[in-house]
């Protein structure tokens, strides 16, 4: 299995019990975070667009809405398509998006706070839409017991109908299934690749 955008590797340390796992990102910093937890698990940096691995896999997931950073259709049926790419004949591309554009909510508030006794974080964020592109402005306090840090992270991702998704998949060879719960309530788009006759 094959993970797409992986980050930190959190999916990875629960599916690598199951399967022989390796993933990617685009962040240096996430990979290395990964290494970390997943030492002898392949991991490397790459591009969800263009990414070659030069093997195939029984299966290619791409979770936790990382898709929507294709800010623009051609980049999803791009990215798509080279999952399907590195998907042996029989195996499945499951991909779980970010909001249908019918579901964001402009000037939506949100406020997390976390604490573990040696540090404290809360984030709290509003969001705003240009087009088929939801912005996401995170603002971050983070303390540590010397202080408080604050910084502020803007998250750019587009949001796709299930047409837009079931184009990418089809053009790609795929056969889509549509999960309308998933893992969290947005969803999950399955697709299967066939076996060659």
């Amino acid at each position: 299995m094959l993970e797409v955008a992986c980050g930190t590797g959190n999916y990875l340390e629960f599916l690598k019990e199951k399967f022989d796992v390796s993933g990617f990102d685009l962040s240096r910093g996430q990979i290395a975070a990964a290494k970390e937890k997943l030492p002898s698990t392949e991991l490397f940096v790459a591009d969800m667009a263009d990414f070659d691995t030069g093997r195939q896999y029984d299966a290619v997931i791409c979770l936790f809405s990382s898709i929507a950073y294709m800010r623009t259709k051609k980049k999803l049926e791009k990215a798509i398509a080279n999952m399907a790419k590195h998907t042996k004949p029989g195996g499945v591309v499951i991909v779980e998006p970010w909001l249908k554009p019918e579901k964001f909510i402009t000037g939506h508030v949100s406020m997390e706070t976390n604490s573990n006794g040696n540090m404290s974080v809360a984030r709290m964020g509003v969001s705003s839409k240009r087009g088929n592109i939801s912005v996401l402005d995170m603002h971050f306090m983070v303390s540590s017991g010397e202080g408080v840090e604050h910084f502020v992270e803007t998250h750019e991702v587009a949001m796709y109908s299930d047409d837009d998704f079931a184009d990418a998949f089809h053009g790609a060879g795929l056969e889509l299934e549509l999960d309308p719960k998933g893992l969290i309530g947005r969803g999950l788009y399955i697709g299967s690749k066939p076996v060659a006759d």
